[in-house]
């Protein structure tokens, strides 16, 4: 029984032929390949539990379509019923995909006829085609641990020093105004007699006698 499967790929038809020549000389694929350059590319299918396949053969046939190449996979299958030949034909374009740079091939219906017309052949060239090696994927990359994120410095606001409230100050001499112990009795200095006078403790004014508050800053006095 015989099946077709149609791809598109967005390229010139000799990178497209030669990506499955190379995918298709790959044992998992075929059996002894044949070849029309830049137009068709023949092989039997070995044998296969991954695709349910027992045996057959594919024909590749290659014409130039609109701005790229139109791909026709031509099945004869030995075994129709349960044939995974669409999953086969899948994996194989998925491999030209890759020798190709991951350049896709897209399914598309096409009238098979009017694309295997004669006219439509491309033109063959001279020396063989080399089958081109499957290119080796990348090694995975490690993930990339993503940094923590430090919070933004937030400059506080300069404090405003306080102002210190004055010390009191005790006795006062009254002859050099020199500060005396609360108990001279007399100046050390100036040998003047220390009386009880006390100086404000707001201001260091010594004109309070007798007041309750200070005449300078008005502090309240003891």
């Amino acid at each position: 029984m015989r099946r077709d499967i149609c791809y598109y790929f967005p390229t010139d038809v000799r990178s497209v032929y030669n990506a499955f020549l190379t995918a298709a000389t790959n044992p998992t694929f075929r059996r002894n390949c044949t070849q029309e350059p830049y137009h068709t590319i023949s092989f039997g299918m070995n044998f296969s539990f991954k695709f349910n396949i027992t045996g057959g053969s594919c024909t590749i046939h290659f014409i130039p379509y609109q701005d790229g190449t139109a791909v026709d996979l031509r099945f004869s299958l030995v075994q129709a019923f349960g044939a995974r030949y669409g999953a086969y034909a899948q994996q194989l374009v998925d491999d030209v995909s890759k020798v190709l740079g991951n350049v896709q091939g897209v399914r598309f219906n096409v009238d098979i006829n009017e694309f295997l017309k004669e006219e439509n052949k491309v033109k063959s060239h001279a020396g063989p085609v080399i089958p081109q090696p499957m290119p080796t994927p990348p090694p995975p990359q490690a993930p990339v641990t993503p940094q923590p994120v430090q919070a933004p410095v937030i400059p506080q606001p300069m404090q405003t020093p306080q102002p210190q409230a004055p010390e009191p100050i005790g006795k006062i001499c009254t002859g050099c105004g020199v500060a005396l112990s609360d108990d001279d009795v007399f100046c050390r200095f100036c040998g003047t007699k220390a009386d009880t006078i006390k100086a404000c403790p707001g201001c260091g004014n010594t004109d309070i006698e007798g007041s309750a508050f200070c005449n300078k800053c008005g502090t309240k006095l003891d």
